[in-house]
């Protein structure tokens, strides 16, 4: 229990640091958090353990999560502890049971000798690790402070080392046999996702020198009867701290896909019939064309496409891909792009891998008639983590890292594929059918009876004329 006057002093303290708001609470009072007015980075728990109910205080604020960042805690211990080797000697009683992970900062001032108090950050890798302390600075009776210079680092940066903790990774798998072939580049179109993401998290376990654990799902996963399956299901009940599968199904719409329009013209007949239709330049302009349409057969396209509610995207699933009476047009990569070739239709399909297809069965000439219109509208992806993970910072940094060093851009590289570029046009040739013509022709007939038109009005002004 602090004193009033003691109180007195500590706002006093704290007003000479401009500090903004001061808000104090008793350990044997009810439990409530702070006032909605103070932010939570600016909130600091100042805890003296001869204060009773003390241990009920902190257990309630551990389940409250007030011992994650960006929560700050000061504990103190008036009592004189002394120790020599082990340096975990001076945790108390009251703190041992408590979950203190690496995200959180919380110093803990206890008295070494007479008169000199010394500070010490504390935490633990998880939850049956024993603590881990970092020396923050030591105080003296007459006033004297020394803070250590270590501790000017991030809380991030200094805790990067995991000690060999380990972390658990799900990865999707919607075929089983890619298992064997994570690394090896073999059917390197099947699973691209989880095979880029593979070398590129086992890369940032290393750096943080964890070990790992693999979990493999079926899939990204969906809600149903109020729980959610698939890799979602376990990063929801955390089991897993990571989803190794860019996390683009995972915020609802983050895999990147496009539409795929070829339109065949005859070579070096006009300019016009020989460049890519700019006709087609939205979802509505391609449901009102008698273009076919396909969709690569996964697991998530099946789902996304038949729940969508947009009416445009509604209307090209009843409409294009599954209309009455006909087998939904879902299909492997390789057929979906041979289609794509013969012209007059459109597949959905996730371009890095897409263009490795094209690349292989297109004729130089005829890459220059793709086009691609966004079907879904995606963010950059990011990597999936469990809710409230204590190694958040340490993810954000490691990846960071990662992807300066220009490892990720390696893994992009060797799986996925550019848009090809356009060249060789002038030596392609292909037929004109009627319906690319359709435009010529139609303006020739409407000039052909405009000039009869004017042509039987001229007889008749030249025969009314005589």
């Amino acid at each position: 229990m602090i004193v009033t006057d003691k109180k007195v002093q500590i706002y006093k303290a704290l007003n000479k640091g401009n500090s903004s708001g001061v808000y104090m609470q008793f350990a044997d009072d009810y439990f409530s958090i702070p006032p909605s007015y103070v932010l939570d980075q600016h909130t600091t728990f100042l805890i003296n353990l001869s204060c009773p109910n003390v241990s009920y205080y902190l257990e309630k604020s551990e389940k409250a999560n007030y011992f994650r960042a960006p929560y700050r805690w000061i504990i103190f211990n008036s009592s004189e502890i002394k120790y020599e080797n082990d340096t975990t000697n001076f945790i108390p009683a009251a703190l041992s049971k408590i979950n203190i992970f690496p995200d959180s900062e919380v110093i803990y001032m206890h008295q070494a000798q007479k008169g000199v108090f010394e500070f010490h950050l504390i935490y633990k890798i998880c939850y049956n690790r024993a603590w881990q302390t970092e020396p923050y600075g030591v105080y003296n009776m007459a006033g004297n402070i020394k803070k250590f210079d270590k501790v000017a680092e991030s809380t991030a940066i200094r805790r990067l080392n995991l000690d060999g903790y380990e972390i658990k990774i799900c990865y999707v798998l919607t075929n089983k046999n890619s298992i064997n072939h994570l690394t090896d580049g073999i059917d390197d179109h099947i699973d691209t996702i989880t095979k880029v993401n593979f070398p590129t998290t086992n890369q940032l376990l290393d750096y943080l020198n964890a070990r790992r654990k693999f979990i493999f799902a079926d899939t990204w996963g969906y809600q149903h009867n109020n729980t959610w399956n698939g890799m979602t299901g376990y990063l929801i009940r955390g089991e897993v701290e990571i989803g190794g599968s860019l996390g683009r199904i995972v915020m609802l719409v983050l895999f990147l896909t496009v539409m795929f329009l070829y339109t065949s013209y005859a070579a070096n007949i006009v300019a016009l019939l020989q460049s890519s239709s700019s006709q087609i330049k939205t979802l509505e302009d391609l449901l009102h064309t008698r273009i076919k349409f396909g969709v690569h057969d996964t697991v998530y396209n099946r789902y996304y496409f038949s729940t969508a509610t947009e009416p445009t995207r509604k209307a090209i699933y009843d409409t294009k891909i599954a209309p009455p009476g006909v087998k939904p047009r879902f299909m492997s990569i390789e057929e979906g792009v041979k289609k794509m070739r013969q012209g007059l239709f459109a597949f959905h399909m996730e371009t890095g891998v897409g263009y490795k297809f094209v690349g292989k069965y297109f004729e130089e000439g005829e890459k220059c008639g793709l086009q691609e219109i966004q079907y879904l509208q995606v963010i950059d992806p990011w990597l999936a983590v469990r809710k409230n993970t204590p190694f958040m910072e340490m993810f954000k940094i490691g990846t960071k890292r990662i992807h300066e060093h220009g490892l990720q851009n390696r893994q992009n590289r060797l799986l996925y594929e550019h848009k090809p570029r356009c060249s060789g046009r002038e030596a392609n040739f292909v037929s004109v059918s009627m319906v690319d013509c359709y435009p010529a022709l139609l303006a020739l007939s409407y000039g052909t009876v405009i000039a009869m038109v004017v042509l039987m009005m001229e007889f008749l002004y030249n025969k009314w004329k005589k």
